[in-house]
């Protein structure tokens, strides 16, 4: 007995102070987890309603997120701390840094008459598209609608050859910088705007029924969720037309003006004026057909006298990589310059694309000619070292970039063994870049991995725009992109990566 009142006292405590426990979280539990979640969200989210525990009449911020229909409406629209959120992947949508944000456009355009854009071929000819349309749009003062970009069908594995493999626009440029310059619409209102029927002209500058190009007319129709039967149905025209000898397609301007304008297969507008004379309809929503080198921007943006020479200027300070992968290609680059003192070379002679391409062009006849030499890592890394001997690059420079497509990695690998084994200047190239891409997108999952290819370019042309120097190549859109905004941002030199071969043959170069 004495045993037995030792042990009960004990376990009476125990049970009793279970039993309280138990009641205390029973009638807590509501509150612990509306609490906590309270937290949670209004480190995001700083505009939620915080719980008030002394009004009866309150609510949580959880609860009250639950009961909202818009999402949007309980949010700041500042949304300062979405972006930064620790492991929140850079590439998604809602951390772009032009999301809730209300944005006044340097150029206010007409809100009820829309510009849609196909782009031109390539990601980097796409580039061009997206400024010409820019250019077009201020012009003709029509709202933009934002278009998508299409991977590289040739050289993005993850395109499995479609030219209309599709990227959302904010993957390659900054939205908050394009939201600034001019009006916009988002695709998703695309349809709102336009619509059901979609577009109800194509605004002609290349030619319609072009293999690689046409196809994307109706796949941006199915990304702006145009679903009417009455749409556009370019696709079976440019299959069809000559089998069923179909009637003329409709275009604007019509077949006509066109003639008039001399246009063959690229129309051209010498000016804003030129422009609205044109292409000046009462359209609502055309597109238009893969614009590229239509506009004079190349050539006015350093023209501030001149009508549109501030707004060409403006076209290119404001179409220009995310802001993520800028800050990313800074932390890269001062890893190995913390003064960003670096050459970058771009090196595009791929046999099975650009000599294919480019070869029959007279102008690039001694390249075409020499063509093995520029295809040996051997005798790349011999004339690129007696270059720098030449020029004192060991001194003026922290490391070499050099940027290539793929396809031509094993070349510049070879001419990097080749340095190494010679102790000359480092040279980096995508093997180090992709590596730290992978570390830097590693909580990107798998939109990451379908968007690497993308992505490893863009990083590219970050660094070779940011470079003291830049060597680029010759007919590549990609090394014409880089070279227009490094005159534009005033970077420093940039010439012919042939240089490197100028004592190959006395009094000429290739």
């Amino acid at each position: 007995m004495t045993v037995f009142r030792k042990l009960l006292l004990p376990i009476l405590i125990v049970l009793f102070c279970f039993s309280f426990l138990f009641i205390f979280v029973e009638n807590n539990q509501k509150l612990t987890f509306e609490f906590s979640s309270s937290i949670r969200l209004e480190k995001y989210f700083p505009s939620l309603p915080k719980t008030d525990e002394n009004n009866p009449k309150a609510e949580s911020a959880a609860e009250d997120l639950s009961k909202s229909n818009d999402l949007k409406n309980q949010i700041n629209v500042e949304r300062p701390v979405l972006s930064k959120l620790t492991g929140a992947c850079a590439l998604d949508r809602e951390v772009q840094s032009d999301v809730g944000k209300t944005i006044e456009p340097k150029y206010k355009l007409d809100p009820t008459r829309f510009l849609a854009v196909a782009g031109s071929r390539g990601p980097n000819n796409q580039i061009v598209s997206i400024r010409d349309s820019i250019y077009l749009a201020v012009a003709l003062n029509r709202t933009l609608i934002i278009p998508p970009w299409f991977k590289h069908d040739r050289g993005d594995p993850t395109s499995n050859g479609s030219t209309t493999a599709i990227v959302p626009f904010h993957q390659r440029m900054d939205m908050s910088k394009i939201k600034s310059l001019i009006s916009v619409i988002e695709p998703e209102d695309a349809q709102q705007a336009c619509g059901e029927d979609g577009f109800d002209i194509i605004y002609r500058l290349q030619t319609i029924c072009q293999k690689e190009n046409y196809p994307r007319v109706q796949a941006i129709e199915e990304y702006y969720n145009f679903t009417s039967s009455s749409s556009l149905n370019l696709t079976y025209y440019c299959q069809n037309w000559k089998k069923q000898q179909l009637a003329p397609f409709e275009t604007f301007p019509p077949p006509d003006e066109l003639k008039s304008y001399k246009a063959g297969n690229f129309l051209q507008v010498a000016s804003l004026a030129d422009a609205r004379k044109k292409l000046s309809s009462d359209h609502k929503c055309p597109v238009a057909s893969y614009p590229y080198k239509c506009t004079p921007i190349m050539r006015q943006w350093h023209k501030p006298e001149a009508d549109d020479g501030e707004l060409s200027k403006a076209i290119f300070e404001h179409t220009q990589r995310p802001e993520h992968l800028e800050i990313f290609v800074d932390s890269f680059v001062r890893k190995y310059s913390p003064d960003k003192k670096f050459l970058s070379i771009h090196w595009r002679y791929d046999e099975k694309d650009w000599k294919n391409e480019q070869c029959k062009a007279i102008q690039y006849k001694l390249i075409c000619d020499n063509f093995d030499l520029l295809s040996d890592s051997k005798a790349i890394a011999d004339f690129l070292g007696k270059h720098l001997d030449k020029i004192g690059g060991e001194e003026v420079f922290d490391f070499i970039y050099i940027a290539t497509p793929p396809s031509e990695m094993e070349l510049i690998h070879g001419v990097q063994r080749e340095f190494e084994n010679q102790g000359r200047l480092k040279i980096v190239t995508q093997m180090q870049l992709i590596d730290a891409l992978a570390e830097n997108y590693a909580n990107c999952g798998e939109k990451y991995e379908d968007l690497r290819f993308e992505i490893l370019s863009l990083a590219e042309m970050e660094i070779s725009i940011t470079a003291s120097t830049y060597y680029l190549s010759y007919g590549s859109s990609w090394s014409f992109n880089v070279a227009i905004e490094r005159s534009v941002m005033g970077r420093g030199e940039t010439i012919s990566n042939t240089e490197i071969f100028s004592d190959l043959k006395e009094g000429k170069k290739l």
